[in-house]
């Protein structure tokens, strides 16, 4: 990867290169001086992924993406946060602590948008598979299904709704937890936050009766 990049930052020297995915920041520096300006964070934690529980390897989303901004922040590269995000509430803690972006697709992979909807008996459903998933080598990469795990799901999720309203609740999730915590804009999420360790964070007590 790093003779990659390098080689690309030579010949590309004004694009913006992304490395990853990693989920801790022991190469950050070595990704960095080879030409990487973003840093894609995350293995195991998306919603079509299966790397933790068929090959055991994976880190907590929210201590991936803190642990990596602080050495990234050392060597002026940007986070990207990749998977885990149910919620708008999960955008806003991958912003917090310390992700330039956030990549959402679990979230908006039942949107009426998708390009890769199939119909099944007369109901729409969208087909969602991870990238290290069955369908995804034979798709792209054929030849190493004989030596390369299956680590993703191949999802069928019933479309239900749009994009545009699952941007709007992550929209008005971000302008909330601005005011929440003191913060201007979000790019002062990650200076005005502090992340308590708990066992849960959501009363879900009624959530039966909600409409």
């Amino acid at each position: 990867m790093k003779k990659a990049i390098k080689r690309f930052r030579e010949e590309f020297p004004n694009i913006q290169i992304c490395a990853g995915n990693i989920a801790n920041s022991i190469v950050i520096e070595e990704l960095v001086s080879a030409g990487a300006d973003y840093l894609k964070v995350g293995v195991g934690s998306g919603a079509a992924c299966k790397t933790r529980s068929e090959v055991g390897v994976g880190i907590p989303q929210v201590s991936a993406v803190m642990d990596c901004y602080e050495e990234a922040y050392k060597h002026g590269a940007k986070i990207i946060s990749d998977g885990g995000c149910v919620t708008a509430g999960d955008v806003c803690k991958a912003i917090a602590a310390g992700a330039e972006m956030v990549m959402i697709a679990g979230m908006v992979s039942k949107s009426e948008e998708c390009d890769n909807i199939v119909e099944i008996n007369g109901k729409k459903y969208v087909n969602f598979y991870g990238l290290g998933s069955t369908k995804m080598y034979k798709l792209t990469k054929t030849s190493e299904q004989e030596y390369r795990p299956n680590e993703g799901r191949d999802l069928l999720i019933p479309c239900n709704g749009s994009i545009k309203d699952v941007i709007h609740q992550i929209q008005g999730g971000l302008r909330s937890v601005c005011t929440y915590v003191g913060a201007e804009h979000i790019g002062e999420l990650y200076n005005r936050t502090q992340f308590v360790r708990v066992n849960s964070t959501i009363n879900n007590s009624l959530a039966k009766y909600e409409q």
